[in-house]
């Protein structure tokens, strides 16, 4: 499961604000990792059983990164049988196992839509199967009304808090759905039972986590279907979906137009947000170890240098913000799509891990290496032109000292963006990851990344484009 699958879903949201220039709805379909486990229908607690809505199945907390089954021993709760059991639901499927009554397990995705003058993620079915669709399901792939219907559905994410968002989480299904943050328990719609509607606020959970703005929190989501009378599941959320690209692209057009004539009271403001962004952003990154956290902390340094364009209230300003967030989404999401398919195949995501990357995965490393580069901004890639126009414009406007600082903390990221560069081309490893063969999707999103990069940096005009749309104060 991508954890960071939250970045796909800013980076699709940002490209469709930037393209339209407008405030106007615009609505994409963006694939969500699952990982699915099929079972057999005489798995104990899969059965024609109706038990009704069921708090308190699980514990307060996740333990070992899945739900605790708390109830009896005694199918008494919930229609489980045991908590031997349930721990079966979640766990890796090995068919092999004499005691296992799973399947098999996928890694899949469903599609889940996006509201880009919103940032509401949607997904709604009446008929939710996801095996259905699954060559090679054996054993239960019809076991009622041409439908498999005995699985869990398992998401893992990584987010970022942001409390200027709608941070709202909502769900209406059946059967068994559990939500944790932080590995605390949010929502409980337990047992086997018809549609329930439940929901919760972030704002409100991460007050009763001591959570605070930019912190990153693990969002975990588990789903049983359990019974064959029917499945739905209807989930609408905006959890982090409004990116860092999209926020600063609205907050732009309010500064310029509605609070344009209090513009040297929130030009101080933001020289100030800007330094501290960029500054804090590359501390927090340069220690991290694992490379999920190291590129989210180092997205957060990116949003210090998008600030330049916007302090420069002109015309260049407002393109050079377009331009580099252009080029932010292809670059970060390339860098977090390699990421993704090898956590996806071999689960390790610290740095270290990727000691001699290229010797058995060179494509891999290659991508890798041209996002990393464009984050960083090094020539002739299409993100130094990128940081190169938003320099000009904070200069342009006598920002020199801004400038000063902000081209200091490029050189920073420079060197922890090397450091993976570093450990996939030139450290050595005894046992590097394996060759990894991914799916066709991934391979064809980083080819896009890659070759949306190229044409950003060395197609002018495009450029010259977005600047005959911009305006400025």
């Amino acid at each position: 499961m991508n954890r960071y699958v939250s970045n796909a879903l800013k980076a699709l949201s940002i490209t469709m604000l930037i393209v339209t220039s407008t405030a106007q709805s615009a609505i994409i379909i963006q694939p969500v990792d699952v990982i699915i486990r099929d079972f057999h229908q005489d798995h104990p607690d899969f059965q024609n059983y109706v038990s009704g809505l069921t708090t308190g199945m699980v514990g307060s907390s996740l333990v070992g990164g899945v739900p605790d089954f708390i109830g009896p021993n005694d199918n008494s709760v919930g229609a489980v049988n045991s908590d031997t059991s349930f721990a079966s639901w979640f766990d890796d499927c090995n068919p092999a196992t004499p005691s296992s009554t799973c399947i098999a397990q996928y890694n899949e995705s469903i599609g889940a839509t996006v509201d880009t003058s919103t940032g509401e993620l949607s997904y709604n079915s009446s008929s939710f199967f996801p095996l259905d669709s699954i060559t090679g399901t054996s054993g239960d792939g019809d076991n009622y009304d041409n439908h498999n219907y005995f699985f869990t559905v398992q998401i893992d994410l990584d987010l970022i808090y942001d409390p200027l968002l709608n941070n709202t989480f909502s769900f209406t299904g059946d059967d068994d759905v559990w939500v944790f943050i932080n590995g605390e328990l949010v929502l409980d719609l337990g047992g086997v039972h018809g549609a329930e509607t439940a929901g919760f606020n972030m704002n409100t959970v991460a007050s009763n986590q001591g959570m605070n703005a930019g912190d990153l929190y693990s969002f975990s989501f588990f789903f049983a279907e359990r019974h064959y009378s029917q499945s739905n599941v209807n989930i609408t959320s905006y959890l982090s979906v409004i990116s860092k690209g999209a926020s600063v692209f609205i907050l732009t057009i309010l500064l310029f137009t509605i609070f344009r004539t209090m513009v040297d009271v929130w030009t101080n403001i933001i020289y100030i947000i800007a330094i501290l962004t960029m500054t804090i952003g590359n501390l927090f990154a340069i220690r991290q170890q694992n490379i999920k956290r190291f590129l989210a902390f180092s997205s957060i340094a990116q949003a210090g240098f998008i600030l330049l364009g916007i302090i420069g209230t002109s015309t260049l300003g407002m393109a050079t913000v377009i331009y580099f967030m252009l080029i932010y989404i292809f670059s970060n999401l390339g860098a977090f799509g390699v990421v993704s398919v090898i956590s996806d195949y071999s689960g390790k995501e610290n740095i270290d891990d990727y000691n001699g990357l290229y010797h058995t995965n060179p494509k891999l490393s290659l991508v890798m290496m041209l996002s990393l580069f464009s984050l960083a901004g090094i020539p002739p890639i299409a993100g130094f032109f990128g940081k190169f126009f938003l320099f000009t414009a904070a200069a342009e406007q006598g920002y020199y000292w801004l400038v000063l600082i902000a081209v200091i903390n490029a050189t920073i990221s420079l060197y922890y963006y090397l450091i993976v560069v570093k450990a996939m081309f030139i450290n050595k490893n005894d046992m590097p990851i394996a060759k990894i063969k991914s799916d066709n999707y991934a391979r064809f999103s980083l080819v896009i990344c890659v070759i949306g990069i190229f044409v950003i940096g060395f197609f002018g005009q495009l450029f010259e484009y977005i600047n005959n749309l911009s305006f400025g104060i």
